[in-house]
């Protein structure tokens, strides 16, 4: 399990996919192209090659349970938008455009509650 801070990258793995299963908290999600709010118990599939992203847009801790499967090397991450710093790919896939959006609204909307 992990605790979830308030921001993370977005990225996509092609040797790898993934299950984020919420312990404590409230997660909001982008996969792909859609936004979603995950509750205490809800879990998600993230599929091999797709864009995700979690954050913590509440004040209250989050704890998620992340299952990875597959290849698991650090090589593998492709970061489209990155909260860090660390080096991100550019891309003009539509659906990495939307996802892209998805995620600044988010980080957006986070600042103005800081």
């Amino acid at each position: 399990a992990q605790i979830c801070r308030h921001r993370a990258a977005e990225q996509s793995h092609e040797q790898r996919r993934e299950l984020w299963r919420v312990l404590s908290g409230t997660l909001t999600v982008v996969v792909d192209d859609q936004k979603k709010v995950l509750n205490i118990g809800d879990d998600i599939y993230i599929a091999q090659g797709s864009i995700h992203a979690m954050a913590n847009t509440s004040t209250e801790p989050c704890v998620v349970f992340e299952r990875q499967e597959g290849v698991c090397r650090e090589e593998d991450i492709k970061r489209y938008v990155d909260a860090y710093g660390r080096v991100t790919e550019a891309s003009d896939h539509p659906a990495i455009g939307k996802a892209i959006a998805h995620y600044k609204s988010i980080m957006t909307a986070m600042r103005s509650q800081a």
